[in-house]
């Protein structure tokens, strides 16, 4: 089930991604992203934190989308 999620996050990336990055661009860091989408609803799903469930989505995605600077100024 994994394999198949993943492979289903890698195509959706690979096809947002289409016009902002390059094919070798795309190529490494769709798998990255990937595995952190994947992680972060594991962790969601599993309740292996105290956290708001939405307060993690969020923050993964601006993770995602702004990168570890996306940290900066959110509560924590």
């Amino acid at each position: 089930m994994k394999e198949k999620i993943l492979n289903e996050l890698k195509s959706f990336l690979s096809k947002s991604l289409d016009h902002k990055y390059s094919d070798i661009e795309k190529d490494m860091f769709v798998p990255i992203l990937s595995q952190i989408i994947h992680e972060g609803g594991l962790q969601l799903y599993l309740g292996k934190h105290t956290l708001k469930k939405e307060e993690v989505a969020k923050k993964i995605a601006s993770f995602v989308v702004g990168g570890s600077q996306s940290f900066k100024g959110v509560s924590r």
